[in-house]
């Protein structure tokens, strides 16, 4: 076994953190789907935050996987290097450090392949190559560094100094990578536009398996009972699924329990799927929501999503009830505001910070319910997809929406408009409150578009594409 191993070509994947998110999928799709005539090692920073990415590659039974120091010896499927000077934030002490300890690595595996994800350890793994005698790694001229941009860091909400140092850096550093794997239309762009050489760059996007949805029914009973247990303490009612929150978020929702109740199928669910960063854009969104209860009647959100139209406002009829149990287009406007729920699955470090933000403009329809895991399958309990974001590369959490047949509403940011056509396949409007409140309350009070969108023709973005594009880019110039 070991002489086979020595025989195999190695890549290894360097990644920031292991806190999961779009770039940790990603990490983990290609780590576990890597061709079995290649060693694969995967480098991950942050040592003392969340292993998400670790314990999920730990847990996958296909490959026999060992837990290596960053010396980089051990195992010859895939081994997990846990780097101890490889931070998010920038820390100049522990920069240098993770320069010198990637390059050690570099040095002691000899990969063939070095593939960089996220700005931090892009920028980092590429200088950690220079110095390295006779070719990149130590091993042959075939030797190749790529790097994926999940979205530049320069577009992300900062001062413009910041944005200037991480545009020189990202420009610098583009010089010393062999190839940069862009997910959009627009990242392309932003790359040509710092001068990158067009030979360099290459559109790969994101894909997914196909998603196994739970029943509506089933996925709302356990995201109120998720609400639920944020209040009492206690575990959700499902013990097949797990959630993940800390003990001090316990009791911060009790005012909102009572709002979304356990049976609460009429209800207009409008919900997102997000880490809570300040990319996110969760605080436009609770502003938003906001917006739509101090404009009164004019975006008025009802039980069941009854537009206005001309101003008349008459009660349901039993005839406006379609399949599902929610209202069909009809000319009439409800008196309540507050009975559409705003739903959001993801954890971070904002989370402290928009509790403050609801509770201080005192909104009682807004749950914010930790992370679950694979909160893709309770896509079904919501009505309507919201991605408020201000920064994406292209987001997993759209291409899983469209999987679902929600109806979307969304920021024009990153790649997203190359999977929402405004007003055709979904809503997008720049990163608003303003703009992204008029768009909910249009798709919210519109039955018909809501049909629209969910019956408009789905992009195909396949894992599998996604995974031979991408093996291909290693093995080619």
């Amino acid at each position: 076994m070991e002489s086979q191993d020595k025989q195999k070509k190695k890549i290894l994947y360097v990644i920031t953190q292991g806190e999961w998110g779009g770039a940790q999928r990603y990490v983990y799709d290609l780590a576990i789907n890597t061709p079995t005539d290649w060693q694969v090692f995967v480098a991950v920073g942050e040592k003392n935050r969340k292993k998400e990415l670790q314990e999920k590659i730990l847990a996958d039974n296909k490959k026999q996987i060992t837990f290596v120091p960053s010396s980089g010896r051990g195992a010859n499927s895939i081994t997990i290097v846990q780097l101890s000077h490889l931070v998010r934030k920038i820390c100049p002490w522990h920069d240098i450090l993770a320069i010198f300890e990637l390059r050690r690595l570099y040095k002691t595996l000899k990969p063939d392949v070095v593939h960089l994800n996220s700005s931090k350890a892009g920028i980092v793994g590429s200088l950690a190559r220079l110095g390295i005698a006779s070719s990149p790694f130590g091993t042959s001229r075939n030797d190749k560094l790529v790097y994926t941009v999940h979205g530049w860091v320069f577009n992300e909400p900062m001062n413009n100094f910041r944005k200037t140092i991480y545009r020189f850096l990202e420009k610098i550093t583009a010089k010393l990578k062999d190839k940069i794997i862009v997910l959009s239309d627009k990242d392309y762009q932003d790359g040509m536009d710092l001068g990158i050489a067009k030979n360099k760059l290459v559109k790969i996007p994101l894909g997914i398996e196909k998603t196994v949805f739970l029943e509506r029914d089933v996925a709302r009973r356990f995201l109120a009972s998720v609400c639920h247990s944020e209040c009492s303490g206690a575990e959700p009612r499902n013990p097949l699924h797990n959630t993940k929150r800390s003990p001090a978020s316990a009791g911060r929702q009790a005012p909102l329990v009572a709002s979304l109740g356990r049976d609460d199928s009429g209800n207009i669910w409008v919900g997102t799927i997000a880490n809570l960063y300040k990319t996110k854009g969760i605080d436009i969104l609770i502003e938003a929501v906001k917006l739509l209860s101090l404009r009164g009647s004019q975006f008025a959100l009802t039980d069941e999503a009854i537009p206005m139209k001309q101003g008349i406002a008459t009660p349901p009829s039993s005839e406006a009830r379609n399949e599902s149990g929610g209202i069909a287009s009809s000319p009439f406007e409800a008196p309540r505001n507050d009975s559409a729920k705003f739903i959001i699955i993801g954890e971070g470090p904002e989370h402290e910070k928009l509790q403050q933000q609801i509770n201080k403009l005192q909104i009682n329809n807004i749950h914010l319910l930790g992370s679950i895991e694979n909160a893709s399958q309770y896509l079904t309990a919501f009505d309507i997809f919201v991605l408020p974001s201000r920064k994406e590369g292209l987001p997993y959490t759209i291409l899983e929406a469209l999987s679902a047949n929600l109806p979307i509403v969304a920021t024009n940011v990153g790649g997203i408009p190359e999977l929402i056509e405004h007003e055709k396949t979904g809503l997008l409007s720049p990163a608003s409150s303003e703009l992204l409140a008029e768009n909910l309350v249009k798709i919210i009070s519109n039955q018909n578009l809501q049909e629209q969108f969910t019956q408009s023709p789905k992009p195909n973005y396949t894992l599998e594409k996604m995974l031979a594009t991408t093996f291909e880019c290693y093995l080619h110039p």
